[in-house]
């Protein structure tokens, strides 16, 4: 229970709600790993710290990262597989993986450095 807000709030345990003072343009909802193409993903380790590590049947495109607020963030890549997230402020964000065949999208929190 939120009991400090202007209207009390009640979850059930593991049920989460998002609220913020930020108008989202065009918001992207995304509640779980959104498949968009026909590839395997993997995003490790998760929650991450400096570094992201992406495994793919198929070379990566690029990598975006998503904030909650909709605002979109390009990582530094470093090798093949890593991309370097030290500069990202801690939190939920939704990585946008895209291949030559189409993108997935994978939930990341990213913790301090």
């Amino acid at each position: 229970n939120v009991s400090d807000a202007a209207v009390g709030i009640s979850l059930q345990p593991g049920e989460f709600k998002i609220f913020t003072d930020v108008q989202i343009e065009d918001p992207e909802l995304i509640t779980d790993i959104g498949l968009e193409a026909n590839i395997s993903v993997s995003v490790y380790p998760n929650p991450a710290g400096k570094t992201l590590m992406i495994a793919s049947e198929e070379p990566i495109v690029s990598l975006s990262m998503i904030t909650m607020q909709g605002v979109r963030v390009a990582p530094k890549h470093i090798t093949t597989e890593s991309w370097d997230i030290s500069d990202l402020a801690p939190g939920l964000y939704i990585a946008e993986v895209e291949t030559r065949t189409g993108s997935v999208k994978i939930k990341v929190i990213k913790q301090n450095n």
